[in-house]
């Protein structure tokens, strides 16, 4: 642990410093840059808590945008567990997440709905689950700092969640059953 800190730590800083300054222009490279800086933080973020602070200090300078080739992998973590080390990496990772989803709504906002009604399955409460209870509290935290424009964006997305949600759910009739149709893919 005390041999892998500095190392790790400094690794982490020199990636979000060069991914802070890379031009757009060299989408491979600094794709691969986020890549492994998220590994590292993901690999040693329970056994070095002094990582999620650096992390949390790099995202003021790491433009959003270039976490969202990760969307899904950061997304997925996302939990409302407790543990003091687990805890720290929440609130970094939910920062980011937050960071995400108000630079980048279109990509971003219909993971956080569909996490936040994922488990859904006929009961009336989700709020026993870890990853539903962090995606509210994401989306109130978005909520809480949005302007008219982002609420109407909000809404929307989450009508139109909530509407397809409802769709997946619909029984069909025996009768719409039959009227099933093949549909030919051409080749």
């Amino acid at each position: 642990e005390n041999e892998l800190g500095p190392y790790a730590e400094l690794a982490l800083q020199s990636f979000g410093e060069s991914l802070s300054m890379a031009e757009n222009s060299s989408r491979e490279n600094w794709t691969r840059c986020v890549f492994q800086m998220v590994s590292i933080w993901f690999a040693v973020y329970q056994i070095l808590p002094i990582i999620n602070e650096t992390v949390s200090n790099l995202l003021e300078v790491v433009p959003s945008y270039r976490f969202v080739p990760l969307a899904h992998q950061l997304f997925a973590r996302i939990s409302s567990k407790e543990g003091e080390e687990f805890e720290k990496f929440q609130v970094t990772l939910q920062k980011l997440v937050c960071l995400m989803c108000r630079d980048h709504p279109y990509h971003c906002l219909p993971m956080i709905y569909s996490l936040i009604n994922g488990r859904d399955q006929g009961r009336d409460s989700d709020t026993c689950d870890p990853k539903v209870r962090a995606a509210k509290t994401i989306m109130a935290c978005l909520r809480e700092y949005a302007d008219e424009n982002q609420l109407g964006l909000y809404n929307s997305y989450e009508s139109i969640t909530l509407w397809y949600h409802e769709l997946a759910k619909a029984k069909l009739s025996e009768e719409q059953r039959r009227k099933r149709k093949n549909i030919e893919i051409s080749s």
